[in-house]
């Protein structure tokens, strides 16, 4: 398997690797997110819960999740209040 390092912090990737795990680079040296700031993409990540979220992913699989419809009552209320 080939590694290249990654243009933004050298870490090594497989080649078939878009974006850098660790410093969140693109294989053409972008930023990710499409420019985000490096303050924002730190708040992202510190708020991010892969545990929570793991665990939101199998409630969908085993419950096959909510649909729009779902939400319509609460989106409809929330639209009235700004009127």
């Amino acid at each position: 398997m080939t590694l290249l390092p990654c243009p933004g912090c050298g870490n090594k990737l497989a080649a078939g690797v878009r974006t850098c795990p660790v410093c969140g680079r693109s294989r053409n040296g972008t930023p990710a997110g499409g420019g985000l700031s490096p303050e924002l993409l730190a708040w992202a990540r510190e708020q991010f819960n892969e545990e929570e979220f793991l665990a939101g992913l199998r409630e969908v699989r085993e419950t096959g999740g909510l649909e729009l419809r779902d939400f319509l009552p609460q989106l409809e209320q929330e639209a009235g209040l700004r009127d």
